[in-house]
């Protein structure tokens, strides 16, 4: 007879591996989550910015974890984004996140390979 246990293991199997990925991401470190998907994550300081380089084979998503941030966009408009919002740049554009608040911004950036 077998017993049952009331732990669900198959659940801490998925914590622990969330767990370590979030171990091995540190501020502007990428991370590889397969051979098209790379993540990072940067913290720009308030009175701060940070520049993204036109990559011609990607897409980048950008996940506001918190703060807020004004982006410059090659030839668009300049536009403002906060906490829990998304945007996106494609392939062959660069930009430009400027924190001129006063509280640090974090960003996750995942990069999707064309």
């Amino acid at each position: 007879m077998t017993q049952s246990s009331p732990f669900p293991w198959s659940e801490l199997q998925i914590a622990d591996w969330v767990l370590n990925l979030a171990t091995h991401i540190s501020i502007e470190q990428t991370v590889r989550l397969s051979k098209d998907v790379s993540i990072s994550t940067h913290a720009i300081a308030s009175g701060a910015a940070s520049q993204f380089p036109q990559d011609r084979r990607k897409t980048r998503v950008y996940t506001m974890i918190s703060g807020k941030l004004k982006v410059q966009v090659d030839t668009e408009e300049d536009f403002s984004v906060g906490a829990r919002s998304m945007f996106r740049i494609r392939p062959d554009v660069k930009c430009v996140v400027i924190n001129h608040y006063y509280v640090d911004a974090m960003l996750h950036v995942t990069m999707l390979t064309e």
